[in-house]
């Protein structure tokens, strides 16, 4: 039986909690050795979260505190302690926290569904933010929420290869991998911290996402990417492309996309 969108989403936010559960205590641990819980913990999130936890704690004395830890406390935590504790993980200040907050927001769609399901987009927005904060911190739930984010975007895996037939040659497999580059940097440093802002449009420069990248004559590549055509990154990332202005390709040339 297929599973709904909401079964899904839950699925991916608890292998996401399970891997930053393990992260979030062994880091505190290691800069607050000798009350991780009261100085690495209770010190960062809010009053009434700080309430709750510590009532909860004392509750159930057995259970490990950090089980006790939801994605609303990993953007206090995380951001808090970022210099003293995740910096060295995470390295983008801001591209953590907007990640961060969209997987905690999404929880909160999540847990207050009263009937239905969940907008595949939605869903797929959500496991992308959640695969990003997975790949960063190298854990080996990534595939495992890639898969699910396929199934709900019903994107097919992809078939072995047939010995019979030909293989691509070298030139077709190095466009593919370009314009799926461009398209994995304008969503992680342009789409995604946008979204965190609040922000209902994105302004995308070739020129700029050309030297973001260090490549070198290939914007005509980045501006074919950013063209989407067939509507792959559209989808991919949920977003709109509603003017395109400057010559086309330049470095110039300015991509404007509205984020649904």
């Amino acid at each position: 039986m297929t599973q709904s969108n909401h079964s899904i989403l839950g699925e991916g936010l608890r292998l996401y909690n399970d891997t930053m559960r393990r992260l979030v205590k062994q880091r505190l641990v290691a800069a607050f050795p000798n009350n991780w819980w009261e100085d690495g913990v209770l010190t960062a999130v809010y009053g009434d979260q700080r309430s709750e936890l510590s009532k909860k704690a004392r509750n159930d004395p057995g259970r490990d505190k950090a089980d006790l830890l939801e994605p609303v406390h990993f953007v206090s935590l995380v951001t808090r302690h970022f210099d003293r504790a995740f910096a060295d993980v995470f390295h983008d200040y801001r591209k953590t926290q907007s990640l961060l907050r969209q997987v905690w927001i999404a929880r909160n769609d999540w847990a207050h569904l009263t009937s239905g399901d969940m907008v595949a987009d939605d869903v797929g927005h959500a496991l992308y933010a959640i695969v990003q904060v997975l790949r960063i911190v190298q854990s080996p739930a990534t595939g495992e929420v890639e898969k699910l984010r396929n199934e709900v975007m019903r994107i097919p895996e992809p078939a072995p290869p047939d010995p019979v037939m030909p293989q691509l040659s070298t030139s077709v497999k190095t466009r593919i991998g370009r314009k799926e580059t461009v398209w994995r940097e304008v969503i992680d440093n342009d789409f995604i911290p946008a979204r965190g802002r609040g922000e209902r449009e994105v302004i995308v420069v070739s020129g700029d996402v050309h030297k973001r990248l260090g490549w070198k004559n290939r914007n005509p590549s980045v501006c074919n990417a950013l063209s989407d055509r067939r509507g792959e990154l559209a989808r991919l990332a949920s977003v709109e492309l509603i003017e395109v202005a400057g010559p086309n390709p330049g470095a110039t040339t300015t991509f404007i996309y509205r984020l649904l």
